[in-house]
């Protein structure tokens, strides 16, 4: 009986409207109609009820919290937030082929301390994590050791469409770093993130930042991949990020029980800036690109496994 009572209180203090006006105020969420209002707190507590029963279970590596996504369904989520678009490509050329493995590297790393990662940026409503992702290992590379670049992705959402991306609909990280060796990159402070496809505003007088071109680990080769965030830096990498349990991750080693490992599974890029062990499990520290106020401070940590979620299957970087 007690056991009963706890449960009911528990969840009615869960879903209580003031919970949802909390909820609402932290993320400054306003809603065009009361209608829409009711929409949306029904959706929330959907994902609440999601979170309860996930954070319950002690088999699960990674924990859930109700944070500015859980008030969006699972296909909102995929439709706003998820812009990788893979590329098809035949056999690596040899020339962007990374190849170069050294066998002693350190047993764990972390770039953000060294320095090479800028802070966590916010896409906001718009397909654009390819951009982030390549702007971010190329700031690594440029990385002096004491002045860090914060180079525009809204160069690369608005003049990389010649190359292949399509802006706020989707990109690739590759076809980025072509566009980066044409025609460089300009600092963010000069060419601001607008989260929105705008026309294209470069100036080659301004740009900071050149590439000779990119390598390319080979694919679902994880030994190689961590051999290259050992010694390179900050690795543009791309993957299945469809899931709910993605959308409203809070910390922990993710690690869910489906994820898609093929190229055409792959949804998002993010940005591979060391790798480490806890409690005994082996992880990718990753950099997203939905703000702070998602996940581990903007980061997430995801099993190493076979390819989880395909972290293996298309990574790159720009050479400099």
């Amino acid at each position: 009986m007690k056991l009963l009572v706890y449960i009911y209180v528990h969840q009615y203090y869960c879903c209580s409207d003031e919970s949802w006006r909390q909820w609402k105020a932290k993320y400054g969420k306003q809603y065009m109609s009361k209608d829409e209002d009711s929409m949306r707190k029904i959706i929330w507590e959907n994902n609440l009820q999601y979170i309860e029963k996930h954070n319950s279970h002690n088999k699960y590596a990674y924990k859930l919290a109700a944070n500015k996504m859980a008030d969006m369904t699972n296909k909102e989520f995929r439709q706003q937030y998820l812009g990788y678009i893979p590329i098809e490509e035949g056999p690596i050329e040899y020339k962007h082929l990374y190849n170069s493995i050294i066998t002693d590297i350190p047993t764990s790393v972390d770039w953000r301390t060294k320095g090479y990662v800028t802070k966590v940026k916010d896409q906001k409503q718009c397909g654009s994590c390819w951009a982030f992702s390549a702007a971010g290992s190329l700031e690594g590379q440029y990385f002096t050791g004491q002045t860090n670049y914060f180079l525009s992705e809204q160069q690369l959402v608005d003049c990389s469409r010649k190359e292949g991306n399509e802006g706020c609909d989707g990109g690739d990280m590759v076809l980025a770093f072509k566009y980066y060796e044409k025609y460089g990159a300009m600092n963010e402070s000069v060419y601001s993130y607008l989260g929105r496809d705008a026309k294209c505003k470069f100036d080659e007088n301004k740009a900071v930042a050149k590439v000779t071109g990119y390598k390319k680990i080979p694919k679902m080769d994880c030994n190689s991949l961590k051999n290259a965030a050992a010694v390179t830096g900050p690795i543009s990498v791309a993957m299945d990020a469809s899931h709910n349990s993605f959308q409203i991750y809070s910390s922990g080693i993710y690690d869910p029980k489906r994820c898609g490992k093929r190229n055409r599974q792959l949804d998002h890029g993010v940005l591979v800036v060391g790798y480490g062990t806890e409690s005994g499990e082996d992880f990718w520290l990753i950099k997203n690109s939905w703000g702070e106020d998602w996940g581990m401070q903007g980061y997430f940590k995801i099993a190493v496994g076979k390819d989880e979620c395909g972290i293996c299957t298309s990574a790159s970087f720009p050479t400099v």
